[in-house]
């Protein structure tokens, strides 16, 4: 074969070749975009799931329905006895401010 009988076919293998080149080129530059976009949205997604941990773990440290009106009881009946030991106090009181006036007249004489 002549130099000149493989001139065409090479022409034609390197236009072949320049044209796969410029679409491997094309097509891998949009993934490039892509992958970036991609990793973008891993982070945001990465983040996202950290805040929602945070918020899945002070949830169970919250109070739930039933402990808030065992807890509501329990004050209510506390407020009750403070009320009672307070009306038992009062005659304690007086008898204090009384010995206490009894005291300080017997220091005046």
């Amino acid at each position: 074969m002549a130099a000149a009988d493989i001139q065409p076919w090479l022409s034609s293998l390197a236009l072949v070749v320049s044209v796969a080149g410029t679409l491997y080129a094309w097509i891998t530059a949009r993934s490039r975009g892509n992958a970036e976009q991609i990793a973008t949205l891993e982070k945001r997604v990465n983040k996202h799931d950290r805040q929602l941990d945070q918020v899945e773990t002070t949830l169970q440290h919250l109070p739930s329905k039933d402990m808030t009106q065992r807890m509501e009881l329990t004050l209510t009946e506390v407020r009750g006895e403070i009320a009672v030991l307070s009306e038992r106090l009062q005659p304690v009181a007086s008898i204090s401010e009384r010995l206490q006036e009894f005291l300080l007249e017997q220091a005046k004489k």
